[in-house]
């Protein structure tokens, strides 16, 4: 590229808006796409939200660089989140490279800059969308509303397995307490790992204890438990101090 091509000409350039067509570069711009996921829902009010801001200035020039500098730090926030781009992009140096070749008044911002823009249109957006709710009618919404709750998709499968798991807590208890005692000291686990081998189990899986609030390594636990029931038995009469024993009906 030449040192006459328009990029470079920074003296001869105006300000960028963010209406204004990119003239001398046949790179695309690395916040477009060819077809972008419609934006214009997400960001309608990008330049408005901004420009109703108050700016003190006297200097009508100067005025006119920091509203159009407010303008494309909305448009970089508006492009992070139409386009899930990471906060990130904005500190990588091809993506600021190619800002300050555009216009080297511009100053990109740093992604906690970008991030607070990014929850302003959230907050804002939020707002509006609240408004519109208010405004309609319930007999609009399915049942009037009154079922206008969503539940977290993941609380309601902990709620089936917590339901499963109360009916064989006395179970889930004895194993436990098993574990405990088996893994309380060395000696105990060097027993453990010899009654294993007279009964030429092949598993070499550590026995676990759960976390009580988390029912995927209670269930970790129970699998690993039944590989050695027969163990636990063995193990009764090797320690009289044992007796959370678990049964076959547990």
């Amino acid at each position: 590229m030449s040192s006459n091509s328009p990029i470079h000409g920074s003296s001869s350039l105006s300000p960028i808006t963010s209406n204004s067509p990119l003239q001398g570069s046949s790179s695309p711009s690395p916040i477009a796409a060819t077809s972008p996921p419609s934006p214009d829902h997400v960001c309608s009010m990008s330049a408005e939200f901004h420009l109703s801001q108050p700016i003190q200035i006297e200097d009508a020039n100067v005025g006119q660089k920091r509203k159009t500098s407010v303008v494309s730090r909305m448009d970089i926030a508006c492009a992070i989140i139409a386009h899930e781009y990471p906060l990130s992009i904005v500190e990588q140096f091809w993506f600021k490279r190619y800002f300050e070749n555009l216009q080297p008044l511009f100053k990109v911002p740093y992604r906690h800059t970008v991030k607070r823009d990014v929850m302003k249109i959230y907050e804002a957006q939020k707002v509006k969308s609240m408004v519109l709710l208010d405004k309609l009618d319930t007999s609009s919404l399915l049942l009037d509303g009154q079922l206008f709750h969503m539940r977290c998709c993941a609380h309601i499968p902990n709620l089936i397995v917590q339901d499963g798991l109360a009916m064989i807590v006395d179970g889930i208890s004895k194993v436990r307490s098993s574990v405990v005692f088996l893994s309380a000291t060395p000696k105990r686990e060097q027993t453990f790992r010899e009654a294993v081998r007279q009964l030429k189990i092949s598993s070499t899986k550590k026995v676990v204890l759960n976390v009580t609030t988390r029912w995927n390594s209670t269930y970790h636990m129970l699998s690993v438990a039944l590989i050695y029931k027969d163990v636990f038995n063995r193990f009764k009469a090797i320690g009289p101090l044992y007796t959370s024993v678990p049964t076959e009906n547990d």
